[in-house]
């Protein structure tokens, strides 16, 4: 059960920095791309990627509201790019996948407790 649970771990963990990467190469395009709307979201900064010039406090805060937002409404500059629009929805399924896999580490760590602390005696 616990072998289970360590990779269930490993793999929502390897997912979610996934999902930061493919995070980060949608804001670069958006950066390189559609300038004025980056600066319209705030300037944000990637989890691995910083503009040049960008003040990291507040670029950090409109980071985490574009995040939310790209994962459930796409951006209409993001419709018109077919290579971006690869890697949003690439986006969009890793975020999923590591959603689902956090679900599965609770219930595994549930069962876990649930197995140790009321487990069958015999």
């Amino acid at each position: 059960m616990f072998t289970a649970l360590l990779c269930t771990v490993v793999l929502a963990f390897g997912a979610g920095v996934l999902g930061f990467v493919f995070f980060d190469r949608l804001l670069r395009v958006c950066f390189l791309q559609h300038r004025s709307e980056w600066e319209l979201c705030g300037r944000p900064i990637g989890f691995f990627w910083v503009p040049r010039d960008v003040k990291v406090e507040r670029a950090g805060m409109a980071r985490t509201t574009v995040f939310a937002n790209w994962l459930f409404r796409v951006p209409a500059w993001l419709r018109e790019d077919g290579e971006a629009l690869l890697a949003y929805n690439k986006f969009r399924r890793i975020n999923a996948l590591s959603s689902l896999l956090a679900v599965v580490v609770i219930a595994e760590l549930i069962a876990l407790v649930v197995l140790v602390f009321f487990g069958v005696k015999e």
